[in-house]
């Protein structure tokens, strides 16, 4: 009789186990959408700004100015030059003697509007952009840690199985963190991680043309190569998180 309530008890202890293993799981793969999600619009950003300020140089534009490492501002042409408010009033005086219409936003018969994204989206826009994604990469990798080292302790407590694919996910995803953090904010500039401040993109990005063939290799390698690496890494955690949950069903005998 004692054996019996010994197998029901086992049998209870690891229903318990399984339907907690249930909720980190589902937990972990959400998060593990949005990192990936992050890191997406975090690329999107970088190239957005590099390919946009890079083709602005030379031209009459908004500039962006770095202030310090996490705040820039956006300077107009007539800020940077005291004689721009002159030579746009003496232009402007030219053509409405000569009668000539200026508007870059007019739209010639049979002829579709196109759509100017500068009208819409500005650096400014982009750069509180790359702030706010990158406050959410990190809260969310700590998050995807703490689910797989829960889910390794159950599988622990519970003998649910698959322990060397758990372990493995365990030490990628503190892999992951470690590279993802920002080190270069606390460390200084000989060490960087993924995430990155706005204010290190567009130092970057200003530095970029006076830059060696191998510097601008560097700038590659930081601001896409970097997140590239980190996201083949939380790739390879998810991977054995998955083979863990199908050796826990094998032992088990569910499937």
């Amino acid at each position: 009789m004692s054996a019996e309530h010994e197998n029901d008890r086992d049998l209870v202890n690891t229903t318990d186990c399984l339907e907690a293993v249930s909720v980190f799981r589902s937990w972990k793969n959400l998060f593990f959408v949005l990192i990936v999600l992050c890191l997406l619009v975090l690329q999107l950003c970088f190239w957005t700004l590099h390919v946009d300020l890079l083709s602005d140089k030379g031209e009459e534009s908004t500039m962006v100015v770095l202030e310090d490492s996490n705040s820039v501002r956006q300077i107009t042409p007539i800020e940077t030059d005291p004689d721009a408010p002159e030579i746009a009033e003496t232009a402007r005086q030219v053509t409405a003697d000569a009668n000539i219409p200026v508007d870059p936003n007019a739209v010639v018969a049979g002829e579709k509007p196109k759509l100017n994204l500068r009208e819409v989206l500005e650096v400014v826009h982009i750069l509180w952009t790359i702030r706010t994604v990158s406050f959410l990469a990190i809260l969310l990798a700590i998050m995807y840690c703490l689910t797989i080292l829960f889910a390794f302790k159950i599988s622990l407590v519970g003998r649910l199985g698959g322990i060397n694919h758990i372990a493995r996910a365990l030490v990628l995803s503190g892999i992951f963190l470690v590279l993802i953090l920002p080190w270069q904010e606390v460390l200084g500039w000989f060490t960087a991680g993924a995430i990155y401040a706005p204010g290190d993109l567009i130092e970057a990005i200003g530095k970029y043309e006076s830059s060696k063939v191998l510097g601008q290799a560097f700038y590659y390698v930081r601001f896409t190569g970097y997140q590239m690496l980190v996201l083949a890494v939380l790739f390879f955690a998810q991977l054995r998180t998955r083979k863990w949950s199908g050796a826990t069903l094998r032992r088990l005998e569910i499937v």
